[in-house]
């Protein structure tokens, strides 16, 4: 497996790769009921549930990048095939508790980026912690910390690996055609 944090404007989202060239998202969300408009107070008032959706990177970024039209950056992590098992089975496990234990989504304390930090932070082989220096940091700097702490599969300064990680174009251009995993990590459409 190989890992990648997506950002959608402040919205972070992991991805695992799988041998056989499959990857899946992982999007922590609040969990809206229809015709509920989403909102910072709201979010700290316990008006959402939190919600573990996994995904095809196509479906949960075509929507993003296509539907919404979001700018979309994509960042390879550096993480060991163990780190990246245990990990998802670790994220898995989460989603799957919810069913039974409940809990709200908070947009300070429990977001889509805490709640990954929390489980990264969790994995042995973790040589630093990062939900300390994140503490309530938005989502839209996860990226920023992510490479200040050499996390980032990058050797480019943060400028560079940014304007380097932006694929929300190459999504429009491979959204509904085969091989969209491939295509997005491949260039310019």
């Amino acid at each position: 497996q190989r890992q990648m944090c997506i950002r959608d404007r402040a919205h972070t989202m992991l991805g695992f790769g799988f041998e056989d060239g499959r990857h899946l998202l992982l999007s922590v969300e609040a969990r809206r009921e229809k015709e509920e408009p989403y909102g910072l107070i709201a979010g700290e008032l316990n008006q959402f549930e939190l919600i573990y959706l996994f995904g095809t990177e196509e479906d949960l970024l075509t929507t993003r990048a296509v539907t919404r039209g979001n700018r979309i950056d994509h960042y390879p992590l550096r993480a060991t095939p163990e780190f990246s098992r245990s990990l998802f089975r670790s994220l898995a496990d989460s989603a799957n508790r919810l069913r039974d234990r409940p809990e709200f989504y908070s947009s300070i304390t429990n977001n889509c980026t805490l709640a990954i930090v929390r489980h990264v932070d969790h994995q042995e082989g973790m040589k630093q912690p990062i939900g300390i220096r994140l503490g309530t940091l938005l989502p839209g700097q996860s990226a920023r910390l992510l490479h200040r702490l050499n996390l980032l599969d990058t050797e480019l300064d943060f400028a560079e690996a940014r304007k380097a990680a932006r694929i929300d174009e190459r999504i429009r251009a491979a959204a509904g055609k085969p091989g969209f995993s491939k295509a997005i990590r491949s260039g310019p459409p």
